[in-house]
């Protein structure tokens, strides 16, 4: 319990840095844009000058997804629990993966599973939904857009704790980057923030969770998500729905 209570104090100093570092970024970062944008309008260029002006505003798009992820990890809300059925999250969580992955020309195939399949959810369906996409859309850039992804969401621990499980077929997990995974900034890609699974981690933890990673033993990477089932709001949902079932005369 101390180590996570230390654990925490350091990620919230480490958000609120990068908090102060995205905010005072930004404003100069618009200011470069608009300039850009006016010259590109005022100014006949030809050839490479309309490459560079173009690179400039590409770069300036990058480094303002790096900014937004930055507040994203800074701004992390806490978790606000309901109870919703498992249908509405397989559909949800489906759909924005397929998007995804047709946005990127992918060709991944996506199982998503819930069981048993009448479960009912109980967590913050939006971040429940944020993290699930996180783990997923990191297989998927792990695989480079190529394989097989699924998900299961099932109760174990003799009912009393949800296990979110994210399988793909990629490269697998470096042995010696795999405990600070989830750790912020953080990253093996190109161009990443390292933000997306310290995110999972937060959520997580959020939940009275934990996220941690494997090497899936038929190959790729395996993320498993645990948290209690909050068995006060279950019950409040069962009770909510009684009160409103018409009484039979």
């Amino acid at each position: 319990l101390s180590a996570r209570i230390r654990e925490s104090d350091r990620l919230a100093a480490i958000g609120e840095l990068a908090a102060s570092i995205a905010h005072e970024i930004r404003n100069p970062l618009a200011s470069i844009r608009g300039s850009v944008e006016i010259l590109a309008g005022d100014l006949e260029l030809e050839g490479y000058q309309n490459q560079l002006l173009g690179l400039v505003l590409k770069e300036r798009a990058r480094v303002n997804t790096i900014i937004n992820d930055f507040l994203a990890y800074s701004r992390m809300p806490g978790a606000v629990k309901s109870c919703f059925s498992s249908q509405e999250f397989r559909e949800q969580i489906s759909l924005q993966i397929k998007q995804h992955v047709a946005a990127k020309n992918g060709r991944v195939r996506v199982n998503c599973n819930v069981h048993p399949g009448d479960l009912k959810i109980v967590a913050d369906s939006g971040q429940l939904i944020q993290m699930t996409l996180n783990l997923a859309i990191n297989s998927c850039q792990a695989m480079d857009y190529k394989g097989d992804l699924r998900i299961d969401l099932n109760l174990v621990g003799d009912g009393g704790t949800y296990e979110l499980v994210v399988t793909d077929t990629g490269p697998g997990i470096e042995p010696e980057i795999r405990d600070h995974l989830f750790s912020p900034f953080k990253t093996t890609k190109e161009g990443g923030t390292g933000l997306g699974l310290s995110i999972v981690a937060r959520i997580a933890s959020a939940h009275g969770g934990t996220a941690r990673a494997e090497d899936n033993p038929g190959g790729g990477a395996i993320f498993r998500v645990r948290w209690p089932l909050d068995a006060k709001v279950l019950t409040e949902e069962v009770l909510e729905t009684t009160e409103t079932v018409p009484a039979v005369s």
